[in-house]
């Protein structure tokens, strides 16, 4: 998006008609793209990429959310083993902080629940 602004910019495009077109663009499928459930909830996908550069700030979108209740399921850790040890930890971490319920599962999963059980 930056990119694209800066295109336009030296185009000779308005920063105000940028950033409404940009507020046009859909999400990448499974990056954090809200889908609206049937009960009226809105869930955000993001398991396109589980980077640990990328699930901070997803986890701070969920945290700064107004939603009425917070839920995070996180599966699939997909980097080293002792990588994927360590990002479960700072998952559940995190989940303590911000989500009334989180679920893992995977191989790691208990890593996160004990530090996600630690922190409460």
């Amino acid at each position: 998006m930056l990119a694209a602004l800066l295109a336009a910019d030296a185009c000779g495009v308005s920063l105000e008609l940028s950033a409404r077109a940009i507020a046009q663009v859909e999400p990448f499928m499974a990056r954090m793209q809200p889908v609206a459930l049937p009960g009226g909830a809105t869930m955000l996908r993001d398991e396109w990429n589980g980077a640990l550069d990328t699930l901070v700030p997803a986890l701070r979108v969920l945290q700064e959310s107004d939603a009425a209740r917070r839920v995070l399921v996180f599966s699939n850790l997909s980097d080293s083993r002792e990588s994927s040890r360590n990002r479960a930890r700072l998952l559940g971490r995190h989940a303590a902080q911000i989500a009334g319920l989180a679920v893992f599962i995977g191989e790691h999963a208990r890593n996160a629940a004990r530090k996600r059980l630690r922190w409460e």
